[in-house]
């Protein structure tokens, strides 16, 4: 196997649900390349591709089944940085109104409410309306905390995440 198509390997093995543009960015690979080793590693059995609105994600093709429908779910939600940030919040707060976690996270209320629903939608996130406030709670914390401890961030997202964890945690990361 060429050294460029194992990185690649090595590279969606160690951050499954990656993206084939940050698949690029972290091994400094030009378009064309990557999608070339993707396909050949697709064809050989050694990868999967999953397609969802607006990305095609990548995921190793294990031996033996590793990756439900469910996991591979939220693990692409986990690519995005503000779905991953609202999930930690969510763990770290409980429940939370809309509000509370726009100003918390200081995010847009419109991208909160996207991501939410994307959450929602995966069965993620559980909504509660309580007259016009909506709350907002993760549906099985442990699950997401189990799926969490094995998730590695891309390089790219680590300074992201750095700043939503010092923000809710304080102190060092």
């Amino acid at each position: 196997m060429p050294a460029v198509r194992e990185q690649v390997l090595a590279a969606v093995q160690r951050w499954p649900g990656i993206h084939p543009r940050a698949l690029e960015r972290t091994l400094g690979l030009p378009s064309k390349l990557a999608t070339y080793h993707l396909r050949e590693l697709e064809l050989l059995g050694a990868v999967q591709h999953v397609s969802e609105p607006g990305h095609t994600r990548y995921f190793p093709r294990p031996t033996r089944p590793r990756f439900d429908q469910r996991t591979v779910a939220f693990t692409c939600l986990m690519r995005r940085p503000v779905a991953l940030r609202i999930v930690v919040h969510l763990l770290s707060v409980g429940e939370t109104t809309h509000k509370e976690m726009a100003a918390a996270l200081r995010l847009a209320k419109a991208g909160t409410t996207y991501h939410l629903h994307l959450l929602r939608d995966a069965g993620v996130v559980l909504e509660r309306a309580e007259g016009r406030r909506r709350h907002y709670r993760l549906v099985e914390p442990a699950w997401v905390t189990g799926l969490l401890a094995s998730f590695t961030p891309l390089p790219d997202d680590l300074d992201a995440f750095e700043s939503v964890w010092l923000d809710l945690f304080g102190g060092d990361a």
